[in-house]
């Protein structure tokens, strides 16, 4: 009988912690996009792991989990991007925003990551070799895919 119920409760205690496991919150609560804009502003003109194959969207994740926010399953793919806080237009843009774009000649297929800080700026990671930088917007705005706000 002890057997019995020492594994009933076993049985019950593993079950809830895989259920805690699963749950992943996008975000966690008292995140500013101030303080994505902040953090992200810190790494202008330094490299994110010179010379490692981390991508823009690595980086991103970096940035917005030191703010406290949370991050997308499998961030480091720009697509999962698309997925994460809640869709704005991009006429509603605002600093802190996650901008997903296009990239290279493949049309409609997500390749980048970015961070809007305001005013038709932005800031990026844009290859492994080059550092972080601060780039006008208009040169990407014909390639967003997506926008997506901390929640």
């Amino acid at each position: 009988m002890k057997r019995i119920i020492a594994l009933t409760l076993l049985v019950f205690v593993t079950g809830n912690s895989q259920e805690k496991r699963a749950f992943r919150p996008i975000l966690q609560s008292g995140v500013l996009p101030a303080q994505i804009v902040k953090r992200a502003k810190l790494w202008n003109g330094k490299h994110f792991r010179k010379g490692q194959s981390c991508q823009c969207a690595n980086w991103v994740s970096q940035v917005v989990f030191s703010a406290g926010g949370g991050r997308p399953l499998y961030s480091s793919m720009a697509r999962n991007w698309l997925k994460w806080g809640k869709g704005v237009s991009k006429s509603a843009m605002k600093p802190g925003d996650v901008i997903v774009t296009w990239r290279g000649s493949k049309s409609g297929k997500s390749g980048h990551v970015m961070i809007y800080l305001g005013n038709g700026r932005c800031i990026h990671r844009p290859t492994r070799s080059k550092p972080v930088q601060m780039t006008d917007l208009s040169i990407y705005k014909s390639k967003i895919l997506g926008v997506r706000r901390a929640i």
